[in-house]
């Protein structure tokens, strides 16, 4: 059924660094926000016996919160610039030092 809603798409990426795929997780999660607020209220989900159990209602709840959006967007504007600089760090590919302080600098919010 989630499929359906958010169209063959995953809320769990993979980043290439390990330590991203939270913040990816949960962008990917703001970027479906409506069709997953659709899936918590489509009639089918909401009158199957899985919706009387307590860990879907709690379920259920968060994702209809509008605080919990809100903390999201949060923690994706605090977080972004820190895996930009992560993944800069952790780049095997090409040597960093030399873009790693200005990274750090504009994560800091120090432009």
């Amino acid at each position: 059924m989630m499929r359906k809603f958010i169209g063959n798409k995953e809320l769990v990426r993979y980043g290439v660094t390990r330590f991203a795929i939270s913040f990816l997780t949960l962008q990917s999660m703001h970027c479906q926000k409506h069709n997953l607020r659709n899936i918590f209220t489509f009639e089918k989900l909401v009158t199957s016996k899985w919706a009387k159990e307590a860990k879907d209602k709690r379920a259920t709840d968060i994702i209809l919160m509008s605080s919990f959006w809100n903390h999201v967007v949060f923690i994706l504007k605090v977080m972004g610039p820190l895996v930009r600089v992560l993944r800069l760090v952790d780049n095997e590919n090409k040597l960093a030092m030399r873009y790693i302080y200005e990274a750090i600098d504009r994560a800091k919010g120090d432009d």
